[in-house]
């Protein structure tokens, strides 16, 4: 008893400290801003921007260089949102080379990840709603500064930098739109446009709005017309604001909510998302065709289990996971109205995400719920503040172990890696200028749309992306059990040539048997590329041609 006596009587100590350091600290909008300016700069020297955009983001600087020329035509997989931002910035920065656009993508997705920091000082503030509480809000902004995923996110160039701010800025609002016992209708509208805003971004931003929605009702559940009226302003808002975007994957599509492969939720395996041959079953085809102890394994082991435990993994700790459990129970049991909008969007998104989550797990998708469980945690740290625990030095401490632990994987980065970048896989720069016709490839048909000429900067615009290098059509090989099978459709498509690497192998198992002696005179080969220059993506390559 006396060690943990005199323990809690030095975190005691400790915290009167912090609370005199905080309180010379003006938490101000300058001080969140030359924090923010600050964390550009960290990012910025971490992030590795001599390195190729693969995939994803690959696709959306491509499409967001197409936006910039005036091509606002849909790519069916992919939202609008983030190439639709990285299409003004292209246009204002007069960028006219993909390998530049790479990097301007780059820079811009650290500005909205470290603008994050100012947004989430500004909702913490909000909903703690007392000056006292300060310190607490600046512990919260550490910690996701101090998060190593925050740096991925930073430097992956990918929409969720976007999301996450602008998830934060309906929060933000819907904060201030409840903060009286009468809503606030300015900032209502102006959350209900930012949900509207994050839904061009990634499909999610509905599984933000459905919480906005349900904030409003249990703020003014004493009053049915106020309740009704806010509901139908917010929500002809949002429909209104989305009925473009709706309209036009409706005329591109035939459906507004078809994304493509990125639409076959309850698919058997994440190989037959981008299966040609694989078609997508709908909701009511797979229950009934999967029994009751399959169904737990897809929506509860591989789905809800798998979110929460992601979540305690990469996004928060054990203990941090605890606290923000704690803090979200408190904002309902304490009615704190205010704050009902953060633990009902995580509610929701982990509800939603939970259903796809087996085939389309990967945790990006689970970045912009970070600041959700921080906000959960501040309110918790709240609470316990009251009961005199000592929780701002308990905060310090955990952003102590969180930079400790995170230290080791934060590289900070050469002037080598600050350059424009360029293609180092050599297989692609020789396929590019040998080879014509359509070609398949599990993975890598990005770097041959990219290597039309070597050198990083020199590989001007044409009219549209896609036909930089109008002689290849990259396709992906389907599914199959054997090769025959395959060859059949093949032929069908009048495929030229194959592309293959370990990686491709081991997820179309079937292509290992080009290299059987019964089909060498059908699979020609023509080069072996071990290895690239140090940064290459893919080793160990092979191309075939194939003969009919």
């Amino acid at each position: 008893m006396t060690v943990w006596r005199k323990t809690y009587q030095a975190l005691d100590s400790a915290d009167e400290y912090l609370t005199r350091i905080f309180d010379y600290v003006t938490w101000r909008d300058l001080w969140l801003l030359l924090l923010t300016v600050a964390f550009v700069v960290f990012l910025a020297g971490v992030t590795p921007f001599a390195h190729v955009l693969r995939e994803d983001a690959y696709n959306f600087t491509v499409k967001g260089m197409e936006i910039s020329l005036g091509d606002f035509s849909l790519d069916r997989p992919q939202a609008i949102g983030w190439p639709l931002l990285l299409g003004l910035v292209f246009s204002i920065m007069s960028v006219d080379n993909v390998f530049e656009a790479m990097y301007v993508s780059r820079w811009t997705s650290i500005l909205c990840t470290a603008f994050g920091v100012f947004a989430l000082g500004k909702a913490c503030s909000a909903m703690l709603a007392d000056r006292s509480q300060k310190g607490i809000a600046v512990m919260i902004v550490f910690v996701y500064m101090a998060n190593a995923l925050i740096y991925t996110m930073a430097r992956s160039a990918m929409s969720e930098a976007l999301f996450v701010l602008l998830v934060i800025g309906v929060v933000y609002f819907s904060i201030r739109a409840t903060e009286g016992d009468a809503l606030d209708i300015r900032s209502l509208v102006t959350a209900a446009l930012l949900a509207a805003v994050s839904y061009y971004v990634r499909p999610n931003g509905l599984f933000v709005f459905a919480a906005l929605v349900v904030t409003i009702v249990l703020h003014s559940w004493g009053s049915r017309k106020s309740t009704i009226a806010a509901v139908v302003v917010s929500s002809a808002v949002f429909v209104i604001a989305i009925s473009p975007y709706l309209y036009a994957r409706f005329a591109a599509f035939g459906s507004p909510f078809d994304y493509g492969p990125n639409s076959k939720y309850f698919v058997d395996h994440y190989e037959h998302v981008w299966a040609d041959n694989i078609a997508a079953p709908s909701l009511w085809e797979y229950l009934s065709t999967h029994s009751i102890a399959e169904l737990y394994g897809r929506f509860v082991d591989g789905g809800l289990l798998s979110v929460l435990k992601h979540l305690e993994r990469w996004l928060l700790n054990a203990p941090g996971a605890v606290i923000a459990l704690f803090g979200a129970v408190a904002v309902f049991l304490l009615r704190k109205r205010r704050a009902y909008i953060v633990p009902l969007t995580l509610v929701v998104s982990i509800a939603g995400i939970s259903m796809v989550y087996e085939i389309f797990g990967t945790v990006r998708h689970l970045y912009y719920l970070l600041p959700l469980m921080l906000l959960c945690a501040a309110a918790a740290f709240f609470v316990l503040e009251r009961y005199r625990v000592p929780v701002q030095s308990i905060a310090a401490a955990a952003i102590i172990l969180l930079v400790a632990g995170d230290l080791p994987l934060v590289v900070w980065m050469g002037p080598e890696q600050r350059q424009i970048p360029q293609v180092k896989d050599h297989w692609a720069v020789w396929a590019s200028n040998n080879i014509e016709g359509t070609v398949a490839i599990v993975e890598g048909g990005d770097f041959l749309k990219m290597s039309q000429h070597y050198e990083p900067i020199g590989w001007r615009v044409a009219k549209s992306f896609r036909d930089v290098a109008p002689h290849i059509r990259v396709w992906r090989p389907g599914v199959y059990d054997t090769l025959d099978e395959a060859m059949i459709h093949f032929k069908k498509i009048n495929l030229r040539y194959l592309i293959t690497d370990r990686e491709g192998l081991k997820r179309r198992p079937y292509l290992r048997d080009v290299t059987d002696p019964r089909w060498q005179d059908q699979f020609k080969h023509l080069g072996y590329f071990p290895v690239g220059d140090k940064g290459a993506r893919l080793h160990h390559v092979n191309i075939y041609e194939i003969i009919y």
